[in-house]
């Protein structure tokens, strides 16, 4: 059943809907559920859906190189805002393609059409046959812009094709990434777009000024450092700093 529109119409329940509001209730979702999830919606300003996600709205989930028709159902109804949080449960149109894919724990997205519109965790598997016994550990991988991603002379911005083409198979392999740069998160977005790989970030960051942390001088300490000239599939990495040159910088 479609969604209506009212405008400025009040309910039996005592609620009072605003005006181009859809009502949340009127869909039903009634097919069986799958997985048991959280999700994070991205804000409007962020290239998020300008309208709320409700029971019924069918977007595509993303999870390690392939997207899946789902269905969302939220608890009670709900409205979920664009950068709101929420409970729900998904269900898959096919579900015979998730045979011994999914983990609990492992990340995914939802998109519209190109663009991602939320991000998710898997907290519970409630059809077992899509459970993956062979437990794996995703990757959170931050990727900069400028002199990794592309190369500016002038008003030239030139690809760097290692380096995309390592976005491209991390996030095939089920990693978690996101992109950064001094130039904001809108300038990294719009770099990301013109590469072809912008549904392959959960989101665009600028690079922080100040770290709040209460183990500064261990923060990067687990973390490894791969230049762009070395960005393959399986990288050499090292947790030194390295220099423009790939070369580790001397302590």
């Amino acid at each position: 059943m479609k969604c209506t529109r009212v405008a400025n119409r009040a309910f039996s329940d005592g609620k009072s809907l605003g005006r181009n509001r859809v009502i949340s209730g009127v869909r039903r979702n009634t097919m069986e559920p799958h997985l048991r999830v959280k999700l994070l919606t991205t804000p409007t300003v962020h290239d998020g859906r300008r309208g709320p996600i409700t029971t019924g709205y069918r977007p595509q989930f993303r999870y390690r190189g392939q997207d899946n028709d789902v269905s969302i159902t939220i608890p009670e109804d709900k409205w979920i805002e664009p950068g709101d949080s929420t409970d729900a449960l998904l269900s898959f149109y096919r579900p015979e393609l998730q045979q011994s894919r999914l983990q609990v724990g492992s990340s995914f997205t939802l998109a519209e059409g190109g663009k991602n519109i939320a991000t998710g965790m898997i907290t519970e598997i409630l059809d077992q046959t899509m459970n993956n016994p062979e437990l794996k550990k995703e990757s959170v991988i931050f990727v900069d812009v400028d002199d990794t991603l592309i190369r500016s002379f002038g008003a030239k911005q030139i690809p760097i094709p290692n380096a995309i083409r390592y976005v491209r198979d991390m996030f095939n392999a089920g990693n978690v990434l996101y992109c950064w740069s001094r130039g904001g998160a809108q300038y990294s977005r719009d770099v990301a777009i013109k590469l072809g790989i912008a549904d392959c970030f959960v989101c665009f960051l600028p690079k922080p000024d100040i770290v709040v942390d209460d183990r500064l001088e261990q923060l990067l300490d687990h973390c490894e450092f791969i230049h762009p000239n070395n960005a393959v599939t399986k990288p050499e990495a090292t947790n030194k700093p390295m220099d423009r040159s790939g070369r580790p910088t001397a302590s």
